[in-house]
């Protein structure tokens, strides 16, 4: 099996205080999927904010996905809200 994809990932961050950023990311993605043929384009965007500390980045976001196939039943959205925590060491 092939597949073959092109796109375009935009992400701007915003310092809101001097631990507080945010993040905003928009997303699109042509795919291909050989032998298939199915065309498919997927769009995404992401709204987060995180909150720095010492050894740790705690963060919140919101994710929303859209899969647009010409194979009608392969069309799907979804909304995601998500926490994260990472640690630096």
């Amino acid at each position: 099996r092939e597949d073959r994809s092109t796109g375009v990932n935009i992400t701007s961050t915003i310092p809101v205080t001097q631990k507080l950023t945010g993040r905003l990311t928009g997303n699109y993605t042509h795919f291909e999927f050989i032998p298939e043929g199915e065309m498919v384009d997927r769009y995404g965007a992401l709204l987060s904010l995180d909150y720095g500390l010492r050894i740790t980045t705690l963060s919140i976001g919101y994710t929303y996905n859209l899969n647009n196939s010409d194979i009608d039943t392969n069309d799907y959205m979804n909304n995601i809200v998500w926490m994260q925590t990472r640690f630096v060491i």
